[in-house]
């Protein structure tokens, strides 16, 4: 069994974030935001990991009960 592991570009990881590309940079410089990869370099982000933060730094909003 193979197992496929999501690899994002940090362009694509902004789009999935809802943030721009430089505010993912400071996230990264100052140790906050996303996990994040190093592959030759080359910052990548995990599909999963994104999920887990957006899971995580996420509110649900339950409509108000009409009165």
């Amino acid at each position: 069994m193979q197992y496929t592991i999501e690899r994002l570009l940090p362009s694509e990881a902004a789009k999935l974030l809802g943030k721009a590309e430089s505010t993912l940079a400071r996230e990264r410089s100052r140790g906050t935001g996303c996990a994040y990869l190093k592959v030759n370099g080359r910052v990548r982000y995990l599909k999963s990991d994104i999920d887990a933060y957006l899971a995580k730094h996420s509110q649900s909003v339950q409509p108000k009960a009409d009165q």
